[in-house]
């Protein structure tokens, strides 16, 4: 998991109560919050609930963390990237990590969504950020955005123990932040935090404000963190249990670690290319029901 540091303790929606969520969707006016009937005589104590059936989306706290293999035809294998042969020719590379998709499966409000994505980068041993950078989505329910691989950082040096992403995103109601939003989406910020490419000042000036924004925005009270990541690539092969780095897509899907009572596999998904998403391997006219977010890792050249 992230260090909750990197967010001052500012909780995610999947943390809240029943009480303190309940005041959540009343205040972003979701659809599924209703009314008690004027009938309907509370006790003191009764908390108004939302009425739904099943688990919402952005009510998991977990992370499943896939790796898109490069099949042949329109169907891509999702792995488990502890699976995967570490890709040590990494070692001392200069690499671009680059936001290539995201899926809005279920967010809290109604509309469209106004969603801050804040990602951090560091060494392999790093839970900790050591680089921000920040991007910016709009989409409602059920939409899936093909993002044409924005670029996030480019110039990272992959270091011996590999590489670290952490990602949260936040979903942004006030309407003053919305309007703040505006400026990540200018074309300055669609080039990304280049590492190599810009002065150290620069940079360290640039990542520290934008991680100040995110804090800031997550911690006002009608925008929330929804979803959590973090991708710690190690490049170790004696450590079966630690995902490994290579070139390719890593998808964060938020997620529980048990659907429908068997444990988590990417084997019952495919990444479809026609649809450029990932749907069920059972069915791909079916996308999947986990909000996520998808990151490529991209080896520049010398």
């Amino acid at each position: 998991m992230i260090d909750e540091s990197w967010f001052d303790d500012s909780p995610s929606v999947g943390e809240l109560n029943d009480g303190d969520l309940a005041a959540y969707l009343e205040s972003v006016s979701d659809p599924e919050w209703q009314e008690p009937s004027p009938d309907v005589v509370e006790e003191r104590w009764s908390v108004r609930l939302p009425v739904i059936s099943g688990t919402r989306p952005f009510k998991h706290t977990g992370t499943m963390v896939g790796y898109i293999g490069e099949d042949e035809g329109e169907g891509h294998r999702i792995i488990d990237p502890r699976e995967l042969a570490p890709q040590r020719t990494l070692i001392g590379s200069k690499v671009a990590i680059r936001l290539t998709e995201a899926l809005v499966v279920r967010y809290p409000g109604r509309g469209v969504h106004e969603i801050l994505l804040h990602f951090g980068v560091g060494r392999g041993s790093d839970r900790t950020p050591k680089h921000n950078f920040s991007a910016t989505i709009r989409a409602a329910d059920n939409n899936l955005m093909p993002l044409g691989g924005q670029v996030l950082f480019s110039g990272i040096e992959v270091a011996e123990d590999g590489l670290s992403v952490a990602m949260s995103t936040i979903n942004v109601h006030s309407d003053g932040d919305t309007q703040l939003l505006q400026v990540l989406q200018s074309g300055v910020f669609q080039k990304g935090l280049d590492l190599a490419g810009s002065t150290g000042p620069v940079v360290g000036l640039l990542s520290t404000t934008l991680d100040l924004l995110a804090k800031h925005i997550a911690g006002r009270s009608e925008n929330m963190r929804v979803q959590n990541g973090l991708l710690g690539l190690d490049l170790d092969r004696t450590l079966v249990d630690t995902a490994k780095l290579r070139t390719g897509t890593y998808v964060m899907a938020q997620a529980p670690a048990r659907v429908d009572d068997r444990p988590w596999s990417w084997g019952y998904y495919i990444y479809d290319r026609a649809r450029n998403a990932i749907v069920h391997e059972a069915d791909r006219d079916r996308l999947i029901e986990f909000n996520y977010v998808a990151v490529g890792i991209q080896k520049l050249r010398s």
